[in-house]
C-alpha cells in the first residue's frame, strides 16, 4: 500500500504519536479510525500497518472488494443484516480473531460506512459505531491504536447520499482519485493496552471509550492550534509594545 500511495503522489502526514511506535509489543494488534473518505483512508491505514512489518488485513464493507487492490488484503463485512450477510460477517470474524492471535494486524472502522453530512454543505460526522471492533478486543485480547483522519468527502458525495444508494456508492472511486497528488493527515494516538479494556465486558460500554479515544485526536490537535495562535497573537502584541517603548 504505500507503494500505491506513491504511484499516486499522495504522502502521509502522520502527526501525534511516534510512528511506527518504538516500544510495539508482540502482542495482537488492533487499528481502528473514523472513516472520513472510503478508499484512501482505508489505504492509508493499510500502508501505516504494513510499517509494522507483519501481516495486515483489512475488514471493510463488502463492496470495496471490487477494488483490486484492497481485495487482497480485505475481510468482508456486510451490515445488510442479511442471512448471507450474518454468514459473512461470522467468517471473517472467525478470520480476524484467529490472525490476531497469531499475532498479525487488524484495521476496522468500527463506523462501518463513510462519514455523511446531513445536508450537501454541512458537516460529515461518522455514522454509529458497531459493536465488532470490541468484540474483536475481548476475543484476542487485542491493544488498540486508534487513529484519526481530519477531512471529509465532497459536497457532491453528500448530496449523492441523501438521494440514492447507488449514487452514493458510484462516486466512492471518484472521491478517492480526487486526493491523488495531495496529503492525507492522520493523527496517531497512544496505544490503548488490553490491560485497560479487560474490565470493560459491556461491548457497548467499551465502543463508546474508542470511539472517544479517536475523536480525542481531532480535539487535542484543534485545541493545540488554537494555543498555537493565541501565543503567536500575543507575542505580536509583546512585540509591538516593545517596539512602541522603544522608539518613544
Amino acid at each position: 500500500m504505500n507503494r500505491l500511495l506513491a504511484a499516486c503522489d499522495i504522502k502521509l502526514d502522520t502527526r501525534g504519536e511516534a510512528w511506527p511506535p518504538p516500544s510495539l509489543r508482540d502482542r495482537p494488534l488492533l487499528m481502528i479510525a473514523n472513516h472520513p473518505f472510503g478508499v484512501p483512508d482505508g489505504v492509508a491505514a493499510l500502508a501505516l500497518a504494513e510499517q509494522l512489518g507483519r501481516p495486515v488485513k483489512i475488514l471493510i464493507h463488502s463492496d470495496l472488494l471490487r477494488i483490486p487492490e484492497m481485495a487482497r488484503f480485505a475481510l468482508p463485512i456486510d451490515f445488510s443484516e442479511t442471512r448471507e450477510a450474518l454468514r459473512i460477517n461470522a467468517a471473517s470474524g472467525r478470520e480476524a480473531i484467529a490472525r490476531l492471535r497469531a499475532g498479525e494486524t487488524i484495521v476496522i472502522f468500527p463506523a462501518g460506512g463513510i462519514a455523511t453530512a446531513g445536508w450537501p454543505l454541512g458537516r460529515a460526522g461518522d455514522l454509529p459505531w458497531k459493536t465488532f471492533a470490541a468484540k474483536l478486543v475481548h476475543k484476542a485480547g487485542a491493544d488498540v491504536v486508534p487513529l484519526f483522519f481530519p477531512g471529509q468527502n465532497s459536497w457532491m458525495f453528500q448530496t449523492a447520499s441523501q438521494v440514492s444508494m447507488f449514487l452514493r456508492l458510484s462516486l466512492i472511486l471518484p472521491e478517492a482519485l480526487r486526493r491523488i497528488g495531495s496529503d492525507i493527515e492522520v493523527r496517531v494516538g497512544a496505544t490503548i493496552l488490553y490491560e485497560e479494556m479487560a474490565c470493560m465486558t459491556d461491548r457497548s460500554e467499551l465502543t463508546a471509550m474508542l470511539r472517544r479515544r479517536v475523536f480525542a485526536l481531532c480535539a487535542e490537535e484543534e485545541l493545540a492550534e488554537r494555543v498555537g495562535r493565541i501565543r503567536a497573537m500575543g507575542a505580536g502584541r509583546n512585540n509591538g509594545k516593545t517596539q512602541s517603548v522603544a522608539y518613544t
